[in-house]
């Protein structure tokens, strides 16, 4: 009995052998459930030990990018897909000059000015001067040319010794000769019309002259030469120095000229001077 035990447990393990082993083996991926007939995988290489600093985990897998023609990778059954168009990075300094060059060259403009009259004098013992301040709105339609319309305002004496309120209304044209550069000279050609109150007063030997005020109209013409530098796209600083002639259009316009004051004084129809102004224009 114990003979034929032992040579049953024989032929047992001996048929049970192959499989416990190639179960066992170490390069069978799914352990004990290994196909008989399933390729063995090559060993994997080791690993280079890493230090706990060095450890890292494992990037994620980049996002698809572009290639090198600019096109995206194709997916599987269609063809390549074409990359939306980058638009090219425009400055913003660039934007504002590419807005204007579509809607054409346009600019306007309020000027600040101070302003000093040059008027002659009828003799060495009157001391004259005027001066004061206006402003003007300016359409500049194209670079070389502007087009303005302002008002002035000054008070003083006149070259006859009178205190002397004055307004003017000025049409100018402004011809730039060089517009483009920084610093740009201009040329200014326009019409006034003007109108002043004068206050007549008795000199000091004169006991029968009564002072009265005088009220005078004016229509002429200027010319003039200034410069304007551009502190930026929306502020300039600037002067000018004007000439101008004038007529009388009040109702005393025509007369014989009057002598006023004893005779010591007289008032033409014609008058003639100059303007210089400085001052400051703010674009849009």
């Amino acid at each position: 009995m114990p003979r034929r035990v032992v040579f049953l447990l024989s032929i047992v393990v001996g048929t049970l052998a192959p499989a416990v082993s190639l179960a066992a083996d170490e390069n069978c991926p799914d352990g004990w459930f290994c196909d008989p007939n399933a390729v063995p995988q090559p060993p994997q290489p080791p690993q280079p030990p890493q230090s706990p600093q060095s450890a890292s985990p494992t990037p994620a897998s980049p996002p698809a990018t572009l290639g090198t023609s600019g096109s995206l990778p194709a997916a599987p059954g269609y063809g390549p897909a074409a990359a939306p168009a980058l638009a090219d990075p425009v400055q913003p300094s660039n934007q504002s000059a590419s807005k204007r060059r579509q809607r054409g060259y346009r600019e306007w403009g309020l000027n600040l000015h101070l302003e000093a009259a040059l008027l002659g004098r009828e003799s060495e013992q009157i001391e004259s001067g005027m001066g004061g301040l206006g402003f003007a709105f300016r359409y500049r339609p194209l670079p070389p040319l502007a087009l303005e319309a302002g008002i002035d305002f000054l008070k003083g004496t006149d070259p006859q010794g009178y205190a002397r309120k004055e307004a003017s209304f000025l049409l100018d044209a402004l011809l730039f000769f060089n517009p483009r550069d920084v610093v740009q000279v201009y040329a200014l050609a326009g019409l006034s019309f003007s109108g002043a109150n004068v206050t007549i007063a008795p000199r000091a030997d004169d006991t029968y002259f009564k002072r009265h005020d005088e009220h005078y109209g004016y229509f002429g013409g200027q010319l003039g030469l200034g410069v304007e530098v551009r502190v930026s796209r929306l502020l300039a600083v600037g002067g000018d120095l004007i000439g101008f002639i004038r007529g009388r259009t009040d109702d005393h316009s025509g007369d014989e000229p009057q002598f006023i004051n004893g005779g010591t004084q007289r008032v033409d129809d014609r008058i003639g001077g100059g303007l210089l102004r400085a001052g400051v224009t703010f674009y849009w």
